[in-house]
């Protein structure tokens, strides 16, 4: 610091504090005043380091801003890369071959419920919606229907017969009389 003490002494004799200031801040001070300031001046020290965290933050804020999301894109990209053309093609053909996989084994689900189903005496035009995960369920769900739809015909033919007794056909209407539940199966299946 260098300190022209004939102009300090006329300030002072003046009385100027602002421009005994001036005199120390812009002519007198050096390069490495600051510094040394700062090593031995606690205050000095205090001031200047909120200052700087201050010029810190600016500038990360500012980095942050400028480069983060590109380096976040980048290491991203390296953890979980994209995939290629090929890997998309051999995706594709493995979904393609496990859809056909599952179709066939449908056709022989379907297949074997038909026999089922057949064998039970049931109808087979709307299988389909009775098919299960597996041929055991699908079997349930079959036997399950078996059983509501023998209740169901019962129940007609038991309404049949309050109705007009035991004589199914009431006079005039043509048709064979049936008197028990196996000549009404097998009227049945003459009529169709």
């Amino acid at each position: 610091m260098k300190i022209n003490l004939d102009k300090l002494k006329e300030l002072v004799e003046a009385g100027d504090v602002t421009a005994i200031e001036k005199h120390v801040l812009e002519e007198s001070l050096e390069k490495g005043d600051l510094t040394l300031a700062v090593k031995t001046n606690r205050d000095v020290k205090s001031d200047f380091e909120s200052e700087r965290d201050k010029h810190h933050t600016k500038a990360l804020e500012t980095w942050k801003s400028n480069n983060l999301e590109a380096l976040i894109e980048e290491e991203v990209s390296k953890r979980n890369p994209q995939k290629t053309p090929e890997q998309i093609e051999i995706e594709k053909l493995r979904k393609e071959i496990e859809d056909e996989r599952k179709g066939r084994e449908r056709e022989t689900l379907k297949t074997k419920a038909i026999e089922y189903a057949t064998e039970q005496g049931l109808p087979t035009k709307f299988i389909e919606r009775f098919l299960a995960d597996d041929e055991e369920s699908t079997k349930v769900t079959l036997g399950e229907y078996k059983a509501e739809l023998d209740t169901f015909v019962q129940a007609q033919v038991d309404a049949k017969f309050k109705e007009s007794g035991r004589d199914i056909d009431k006079p005039g209407q043509g048709g064979p009389t049936v008197t028990n539940l196996s000549e009404l199966a097998s009227a049945a299946s003459i009529r169709k």
